[in-house]
C-alpha cells in the first residue's frame, strides 16, 4: 500500500497538517500559541481599559482583569512574549 503514489502524498499532507512532521502553521502546537497569544492582547486591552476609566475617576481600579490579578498588564505581556 505505501508504494501507491497518491496515498503516500495524502499521508504525509496528513501528517504535516497535524503538525506532526514538517512545519505547519496549522498543527496543535501553533494553534495553542496563536490561542495564548490572542488571549493576552485580550487580557492586555480589557486592563488597559478598566485601567484608564479608573484614572478618569481619580479611583483605584478593581473591576475587570483587576479583580482577578494585581497586575493584568504585566501578565498579559509576559504571556505574549511566552508566546512569541
Amino acid at each position: 500500500m505505501e508504494h501507491d503514489p497518491p496515498l503516500a502524498r495524502r499521508r504525509a499532507f496528513a501528517r504535516n497538517s497535524a503538525g506532526l512532521e514538517g512545519q505547519s502553521a496549522l498543527g496543535p502546537f501553533h494553534i495553542v500559541i496563536n490561542l495564548l497569544i490572542a488571549g493576552s492582547f485580550w487580557l492586555l486591552a480589557a486592563a488597559w481599559r478598566v485601567l484608564y476609566e479608573a484614572q478618569g475617576t481619580g479611583e483605584l481600579a478593581l473591576d475587570g482583569p483587576y479583580a482577578r490579578i494585581r497586575h493584568p498588564q504585566y501578565a498579559g505581556f509576559v504571556l505574549i512574549m511566552f508566546g512569541f
